[in-house]
């Protein structure tokens, strides 16, 4: 039976778990100074990393806006760059809490617009105007685009666009000479810039229309440079050798900075009028009149060209090339080696070495 003692006795117990349970929830919480009262920061505190919040997580991660720039085309040197970009948030155009600003590298990585505004012509909409220079350097040339569109984001984006200072035009306007192993060809190069120009240009006759001009099994190849005036005309007659007859392409390439302009024209080349081989030998008059030629099969002949980076010509991109390269580093036309100036800017730079680190490694 319980009796009185035994009712004190459970009483106990009862109060005695009640109290252990009531304490359970601390002591599963805390930690360190950490205790029940202080738990509200307990979801931050587990999100933190070093300097990083909660908050500034939320912000870093992927984000409703987005910042587009316009593309741009080819500039000739003299002309206005606009830009334009534009801030989108969750799919709408939506303006940006600042206004955004540009940053403008020229080829040498050098800055010739600092942290610009730009100027707000719609909403989420903003453009801005740079006047480029007419003596400024050719080659690619860099935007950097940055906008804060919330307190503390900021969203950055980066346009390329080509500068040319001096584009050129150019055109086969005949291949008159078709006869083995001499072909001449009239051609016209224009200066479209807006001041004269060296120009280095590149002839070749191939066997195919999608084969460009110095890789290396052109059946000939030739370079050459001429000043042209601004908006002048050249015209020339260039020659190149054909040791057999069959179809061909004629090429000419004209190099204006990093750009170059090119041309062709299919041509057939034939064996010379009256072109006979001998007849019968002596004694016994076996003899005969002549009889024509059978052309035979086009094999394309490599004439002085190889493939582009191979500057000695030995069918491998490899360190003789860089040690051939390092000796012409930053020297001036004309160079003894036709083929260390790759993209025939008239310069040996860091252009030709991004080049050759592409062509590391190949074999012809």
């Amino acid at each position: 039976a319980v009796n009185a003692h035994t009712d004190i006795a459970s009483s106990s117990i009862v109060s005695q778990l009640a109290a252990s349970i009531t304490a359970i929830p601390a002591a599963v919480w805390a930690s360190g100074t950490r205790s029940l009262t202080t738990f509200g920061t307990l979801a931050a505190d587990v999100w933190v990393n070093s300097t990083r919040t909660l908050t500034s997580l939320v912000l870093s991660s992927q984000t409703p806006w987005t910042v587009s720039a316009s593309d741009s085309n080819n500039l000739v040197a003299g002309s206005n760059y606009l830009a334009t970009v534009t801030t989108v948030y969750n799919g709408t155009l939506t303006d940006s809490a600042n206004i955004p600003t540009v940053t403008i590298y020229d080829p040498n990585n050098n800055v010739v617009v600092n942290a610009a505004a730009m100027t707000k012509t719609a909403t989420g909409t903003y453009t801005y105007s740079y006047a480029t220079a007419s003596n400024a350097p050719a080659g690619t040339w860099s935007t950097v685009f940055s906008a804060t569109v919330e307190t503390g984001k900021n969203l950055s984006n980066t346009q390329y666009w080509n500068l040319v200072t001096t584009p050129a035009q150019v055109i086969i306007n005949n291949v008159s000479g078709t006869v083995t192993p001499s072909i001449s060809s009239n051609i016209t190069i224009t200066d479209e810039g807006l001041s004269g120009n060296e120009y280095q240009y590149e002839w070749c006759v191939v066997t195919s229309v999608n084969n460009p001009c110095g890789g290396g099994d052109d059946v000939f190849d030739a370079v050459a440079a001429k000043y042209i005036n601004a908006g002048q005309d050249f015209n020339t007659t260039l020659t190149a050798t054909v040791p057999n007859p069959g179809k061909y392409y004629f090429k000419v390439v004209v190099f204006f900075g990093t750009d170059s302009s090119v041309a062709s024209r299919s041509f057939t080349a034939t064996v010379p009028s009256g072109n006979t081989s001998g007849g019968g030998g002596g004694g016994g008059g076996g003899g005969g009149g002549p009889v024509a030629i059978t052309p035979p099969s086009i094999v394309p002949v490599v004439s002085g060209t190889c493939m582009k980076a191979d500057f000695n010509c030995d069918g491998k991109v490899n360190p003789i090339d860089f040690s051939i390269l390092l000796y012409f580093w930053k020297s001036k036309p004309p160079f003894s080696n036709k083929f260390v100036d790759i993209n025939k800017d008239g310069k040996i730079d860091a252009v030709d070495f991004s080049i050759l680190l592409y062509q590391w490694g190949k074999n012809k």
